[in-house]
């Protein structure tokens, strides 16, 4: 009888260490949009980019860009992208945690957190309800965010009526650069970007760790100031996604200082991507990818950022740390 029992618990301890072997350690990011501050095809462009991408179908269009990591953490929320998450046959109802960049429209559309807020009602509850209804015993989602956007949160109802911060499950929760805070086992570094600071914004970035996987999230953002370069230092990345937003509009760029930029060109990604390498910051095998891209002809970059062995995202990109 004792060594059935023995054999059982060693079969059993077996089956949870494989179970637990085979469960998966690293990350996983999705790009939800890759675009820069106009969605294309552009709804009043006939150019020949745009003529073209309409034609190829919605896999080809440029969303605003948005990431999601690993099913629970959106990192912007852009204007449709729930509609891009649908068309990847992906669900944002598993959000737990949403990190916004910046107060810029193509990077927070609070509409789109409303659409979050009533995901887990069911069909009885949908018909017994209206959509202005208040949510009940709904799980909190943490919105991290610079002030601009907290104010913008607590305002928003002067612009839409069915918008109450008491009434729906969202918790708007304040970062500053260079805080470091633990979220459901994620540690998150926010970082001071080089962006629009109109009213006094202070525009992020962000840097995540998980599962032994840290990944540099840089949009929006020119050169990076002194402050910023230090702390990016202190890391080595599986993944930098970087934006490549004016990549055409480079002569004119090279004579003006660096930092006066508030986006990257192709020079100065280029110049971002080499000072990345020579400090040996990217760990082996590790990815740079660009994102954030301007109304422009893709191919051709595609081509360039090849060269520089750089991946171009697109919508839908799935890219897995392992």
């Amino acid at each position: 009888m004792k060594k059935i029992i023995l054999i059982i618990f060693l079969a059993s301890s077996f089956a949870l260490n494989q179970k637990l072997a085979a469960e998966p350690t690293g990350v996983e990011i999705i790009f939800l949009g890759t675009g820069a501050g106009e969605f294309w095809p552009s709804a009043f462009c006939d150019c020949p980019i745009c003529k073209k991408t309409k034609k190829d179908g919605w896999k080809e269009f440029w969303f605003y860009s948005s990431i999601l990591i690993d099913r629970t953490v959106l990192v912007d929320a852009p204007p449709a992208v729930g509609i891009s998450a649908s068309l990847n046959n992906i669900s944002l109802s598993t959000v737990k945690n949403v990190f916004i960049t910046h107060s810029h429209p193509d990077h927070l559309d609070l509409n789109q957190l409303t659409s979050k807020v009533r995901s887990i009602k069911t069909p009885e509850e949908i018909n017994q309800s209206s959509p202005t209804s208040k949510v009940e015993n709904a799980p909190v989602i943490n919105v991290y965010c610079n002030e601009i956007v907290d104010n913008l949160a607590k305002s928003y109802h002067n612009f839409n009526r069915f918008w109450r911060l008491d009434s729906i499950n969202l918790k708007f929760n304040v970062v500053e650069p260079f805080e470091k805070l633990e979220v459901d086992g994620m540690i998150v570094i926010p970082l001071l970007a080089n962006h629009d600071t109109a009213n006094d914004e202070k525009p992020l970035n962000y840097i995540f760790q998980k599962n032994d996987k840290t990944i540099l999230y840089a949009c929006d953002t020119g050169w990076y100031h002194e402050q910023t370069w230090k702390e990016i230092q202190k890391y080595h990345y599986d993944v930098i996604i970087l934006e490549c937003t004016m990549w055409n509009n480079n002569e004119a760029m090279q004579n003006r200082s660096l930092l006066k930029e508030t986006h990257m060109t192709l020079w100065s990604f280029l110049k971002f991507h080499n000072y990345i390498m020579e400090k040996g910051l990217l760990k082996p095998g590790g990815k740079f990818i660009a994102t954030h891209v301007a109304h422009l002809d893709k191919s051709i970059l595609k081509k360039i950022l090849s060269k520089h062995n750089i991946q171009l995202a697109y919508n839908g990109l799935n890219v897995i740390l392992k």
